[in-house]
C-alpha cells in the first residue's frame, strides 16, 4: 500500500514540475487580492487608488512596480484623467520607493522633472482657511492635509524621498542634490531627507553648502536632520538641530524632533525635555513625546521580570 502511495506522490509531483516547465498556468498565493489591488490603482477613483498603492506597498512584491509606475505618471492618452491626481502620485512615488526597484529611478526622476517647474516657491508662514487643514502626524508635510488636499509640492517631495531609498544611481544623486537649491523649501527639505536615505557620507558636502542660505525653518530642520545622519556623532550640526526644537514653526519642531529619535544620541535628551515642557502643538507633543522615550529607551536597559 506503501508503495502505491510514494508511486502516486511520484506522479503528481512529475506531472506538476511537468506542467510548469510546458507553461501551464500555475496560481500564485494571493494573485487574486494582487490583481484587485492593480485594477484599483489603475481605474478606481483617487482615493480608492491611493489606497491601493498603499496597499501594494505593503504587499511586497516589486511586480507592482510598473503598475506604480503607471499610476505614477498617469495615462498618455488621457492626462486629465480625474485619476490622474497628486494623492496618486503621492502614494504611487511613495509605495515605488518602499519596494526599491531600480526599474523605479528613471520615471521617478522624469515625472520630477516635469513637474518641478509648476512649483511656486512657498511661504510656510502663510495663513490658510482653518477648514482645509486636517489632524494628521506625517513628518513630512509642512502642514496636516486631507486627502483632497494634496498639491504638486508634496507629491514632487515624495519622488526624491523615495528616489532615496532606491539602490544608489549617479542620476538619482544628481537630481536629489540639484532639488537642494530649488525655490521651493519643501523640495529642499524633501531633497534632503532623501539625501539622508541614500546614506553616503559623500553628499555631506553638498548639504553643508546649502544650510548657511537656508532661510526657512523646515527645510532648515530637513537639511541638519540629514547632516547629523550622516555624521552621526555630538556635532556642531547636531547642537544646532536641538535649536530647531524652539522654531517658530510647528513643522520644524516636529521634523527636528524625529530627526533627533531617529539619530537617538543621549544628548538629545535634554533639550527634547525641555521642548516638551512648552510645546502647545498636540501633534508636536506626540511626536517629541515619541522621540524622547525612543531616546530613553535606548539609554536605559529593560527590566527583568521576575
Amino acid at each position: 500500500m506503501k508503495l502505491y502511495i510514494s508511486i502516486a506522490a511520484f506522479l503528481i509531483l512529475t506531472i506538476s514540475i511537468h506542467s510548469i516547465e510546458e507553461g501551464f498556468y500555475v496560481p500564485e498565493p494571493n494573485l487574486e487580492i494582487y490583481e484587485k489591488l492593480t485594477r484599483q490603482l489603475l481605474y478606481g477613483e483617487p482615493e480608492q487608488a491611493a489606497n491601493a498603492a498603499e496597499e501594494l506597498m505593503f504587499f511586497n512584491s516589486r511586480r507592482s512596480v510598473r503598475t506604480l509606475v503607471n499610476a505614477l505618471k498617469g495615462p498618455d492618452n488621457f492626462p486629465d484623467s480625474p485619476s490622474n491626481t497628486n494623492l496618486v502620485k503621492f502614494h504611487s512615488a511613495r509605495a515605488l520607493g518602499y519596494l526599491g526597484s531600480p526599474y523605479a529611478a528613471k520615471p521617478l526622476i522624469e515625472e520630477f522633472t516635469k513637474v518641478q517647474d509648476k512649483i511656486e516657491e512657498i511661504k510656510f508662514n502663510e495663513k490658510r482657511k482653518f477648514g482645509f487643514v486636517a489632524m494628521g502626524d506625517s513628518v513630512n508635510s509642512p502642514y496636516f492635509f486631507y486627502k483632497n488636499d494634496y498639491t504638486v509640492t508634496l507629491a514632487a517631495g515624495e519622488m526624491l524621498r523615495a528616489l532615496g531609498r532606491l539602490e544608489y544611481t549617479v542620476e538619482a544623486e544628481n537630481t536629489l542634490k540639484d532639488a537642494l537649491k530649488h525655490k521651493n523649501a519643501y523640495v529642499r527639505a524633501s531633497a534632503a531627507d532623501g539625501i539622508r536615505l541614500m546614506e553616503r557620507v559623500e553628499n555631506l558636502g553638498p548639504l553643508k553648502e546649502v544650510i548657511g542660505s537656508e532661510t526657512e525653518d523646515y527645510a532648515k530642520a530637513s537639511i541638519l536632520g540629514a547632516i547629523c545622519t550622516l555624521e552621526r556623532g555630538a556635532t556642531e550640526s547636531f547642537k544646532q538641530l536641538t535649536e530647531m526644537l524652539s522654531s517658530d514653526y510647528p513643522g520644524a519642531r516636529m521634523k527636528a524632533s524625529h530627526y533627533l529619535g531617529e539619530i537617538n544620541l543621549r544628548l538629545a535628551e535634554v533639550p527634547l525635555t525641555k521642548a516638551l515642557e512648552i510645546e502647545d502643538n498636540q501633534i508636536v507633543y506626540s511626536q517629541m513625546k515619541k522621540d524622547l522615550k525612543r531616546i530613553m529607551a535606548f539609554k536605559m536597559p529593560a527590566s527583568v521580570e521576575e
